[in-house]
């Protein structure tokens, strides 16, 4: 690929600005992004985007680390928040629309 795939281009975007924006309009509040490998690279992109960072140092060791991590940073903005989407980068085809449903099926029950 050449770079992190999440800076691959997409839709006028991304790959992260695209599922970044997903997350915005299905009125994610707030939105996570946990960075491991290549923060470096990646971190510039979202100067702009109203994201929360969090990195992940010892992405090495797995997906598990990069989830306690985005939760950690999670309880730190929202210590009475009870649920959230976990969405990854090269799942683009995941939508707000998605997202919404999922939501008002969540408050159903």
């Amino acid at each position: 690929m050449g770079q992190p795939k999440q800076l691959l281009a997409y839709k006028g975007g991304t790959l992260l600005s695209h599922i970044i924006r997903q997350a915005e309009e299905a009125e994610c509040d707030p939105v996570i992004v946990v960075l491991g490998a290549h923060v470096e690279q990646i971190q510039p992109a979202l100067a702009e985007l109203p994201v929360a960072v969090a990195i992940n140092e010892n992405w090495r060791n797995g997906m598990g680390g990069s989830i306690r991590i985005g939760f950690e940073r999670l309880k730190e903005i929202d210590a009475d928040c009870w649920s959230a989407f976990i969405l990854l980068v090269d799942q683009p085809l995941i939508t707000a629309a998605h997202l919404t449903a999922m939501r008002r099926q969540k408050d159903r029950t």
